[in-house]
């Protein structure tokens, strides 16, 4: 403390300026094989993503964040809700001896994961040996040349190789078997779809008429959840546990800013927020959160089905996906996978926010990471018949293929709220709503005095000039006035303020004027 004997000056309190919310940050819950249960987790990029919650595809979390993260270096960031994994962890099981009866067999276990490798069926040979690319050798056999050809080599991990060749001691195989213990399947092997099909809720097996004629068969793998059941719908939607009082599913979005120190504004739970139920939630955080919800029309619908679905809502808060679309698997580089569109609108959304603002709207803006559509939606740049112009006027963001590349289209919210109908524009409103929440709220409490007034409405009045200057909103007023301010209302600590803007419009529709103009043809004469 340094010694002073005099006077000095030092700066006073006063407003800080006027700072806005990240509107890039998207909520993202679902479904992953591992990672923190119903805790807000902040992932800032697709390995880090990885790491925290799987590669499985099969899951909707890791599939989202490979949707967001392709769509370029300036997504934001993501706050992760994850439903599924102590709550229904998978467990492996391999070698399971069933029973048919009339044509049924049951599984030990029900709620078996879709996509599992299933049934390999019959009788094995089994052995150690050692794996090299494309070869498994093990000196402890005799094999017949050829035996084998056409047969498959499991790993003790259920992995497989298709044998298209032996010796007395080596298999040729598709791929490199790893060096262990194995299983050589040495008689016939019967096919998922092909020779039985599997009910996955429930966990039974039945055989196709004329198929499978052993009555006791070896499943060789499935993956099942130990909680008897898939993640429920209910699981999502979430809420509060009655005993630890702590916030589940998509209620779990409110603690986002609290445990993570961001706040999401993009809210999807792809796969799941096809069911009403869940899209009910998310819009509820939406409005809560300031922030949009982004909702997936279920996988095979038209879009006749699109539209019908879109009419259960009535939101300015909602953007609904349609329809779904299909990526490379990174596994092999050729086998399409079909994921929700929400994920990838969110991520161009999140792009274009950091690129150019968030008054800008997502729509014309290319989307990375798109094979294919599930359903091609046309688009005529004249005519307001198009698929494309008919999913728009109801609200409904889809997908056009341009110039062999896809991009975003729609600029709508699922409303038919003419102030606010543009999302962009109510993106705009709710950044502004809080950026005023914030400053105001910094001298709530304090004396109502004249100099409590200018402060308050030099400083907003600044941050919306600044918004003019940098094209996000036209027009921006903040005043106090007289007129509203009544001594009465002053005495209870009440004042009121005005606040006046003008949007920045997108432009979605645009009109030229056409004219036929024969008087330049006099000229053909002139002298």
């Amino acid at each position: 403390m340094s010694f002073l004997h005099g006077i000095e000056f030092a700066v006073g309190d006063k407003l800080s300026p006027v700072a806005v919310r990240n509107a890039s940050i998207i909520g993202l819950v679902g479904t992953a094989p591992e990672g923190p249960i119903n805790t807000p987790t902040l992932v800032i990029s697709r390995t880090q993503g990885v790491e925290l919650f799987g590669s499985d595809l099969s899951c909707t979390i890791p599939k989202a964040l490979k949707a967001i993260f392709d769509q370029g270096k300036d997504v934001g960031y993501v706050i992760v809700v994850n439903v599924g994994t102590e709550v229904n962890p998978l467990v492996r099981v391999t070698n399971e001896t069933v029973s048919f009866t009339d044509d049924r067999a049951t599984l030990a276990h029900q709620a078996i994961l879709i996509g599992s490798t299933l049934a390999r069926a019959g009788a094995t040979i089994t052995g150690t040996g050692v794996g090299t690319l494309h070869t498994l050798t093990d000196a402890a056999k005799s094999w017949t040349p050829d035996e084998h050809i056409g047969k498959h080599l499991y790993d003790v991990d259920g992995t497989y190789y298709l044998v298209t060749d032996n010796d007395a001691t080596t298999l040729t195989v598709a791929g490199t078997p790893r060096s262990g213990a194995y299983q050589l399947m040495s008689s016939t092997i019967y096919w998922e779809n092909v020779d039985y099909v599997v009910d996955y809720n429930e966990g039974f097996i039945t055989r196709v008429a004329g198929h499978i004629p052993e009555d006791t068969i070896t499943m060789q793998m499935y993956d099942y959840y130990t909680g008897g059941q898939p993640v429920a719908v209910s699981d999502v939607i979430g809420g509060v546990d009655p005993v630890t009082e702590q916030r589940e599913g998509v209620e779990a979005l409110l603690d986002a800013e609290a445990v993570t120190g961001y706040k999401p504004k993009l809210l999807i739970a792809p796969e799941y927020s096809s069911n009403k139920g869940v899209m009910d939630a998310l819009l509820a955080k939406a409005a809560l959160l300031k922030g949009r919800a982004i909702g997936d029309i279920a996988e095979g619908s038209t879009p006749t089905q699109a539209l019908t679905w879109a009419d259960q809502f009535y939101n300015i808060n909602m953007t609904a996906a349609y329809p779904l679309y299909k990526f490379l698997d990174e596994t092999d580089g050729t086998t399409l996978r079909t994921a929700s569109f929400s994920p990838a609108i969110a991520g161009v959304w999140s792009r274009v926010i950091n690129q150019y603002g968030y008054w800008y709207s997502p729509s014309n803006h290319e989307v990375m990471g798109v094979e294919e559509m599930e359903r091609a939606i046309d688009y005529i740049y004249d005519s307001a018949q198009c698929t494309a112009s008919l999913l728009n006027e109801k609200g409904i963001t889809t997908c056009i293929k341009r110039d062999r590349k896809f991009y975003i289209w729609g600029n709508l919210s699922v409303t038919t709220d003419e102030d606010y109908c543009f999302a962009a524009v109510q993106m705009t409103r709710q950044v502004h709503q809080e950026a005023l929440i914030a400053t105001i709220i910094k001298v709530l409490d304090r004396p109502i005095n004249r100099a409590w007034f200018e402060d308050v409405q030099d400083t907003v009045q600044a941050f919306l000039n600044g918004e003019v200057g940098k094209g996000a909103i036209i027009y921006g007023s903040f005043q106090f006035l007289a007129a509203d301010n009544p001594p009465e209302e002053i005495r209870l600590g009440h004042v009121t303020a005005r606040w006046d803007w003008t949007p920045a419009y997108p432009a979605q529709k645009i009109t030229i004027k056409e004219t036929l103009n024969i008087e330049e043809l006099a000229q053909l004469f002139a002298a």
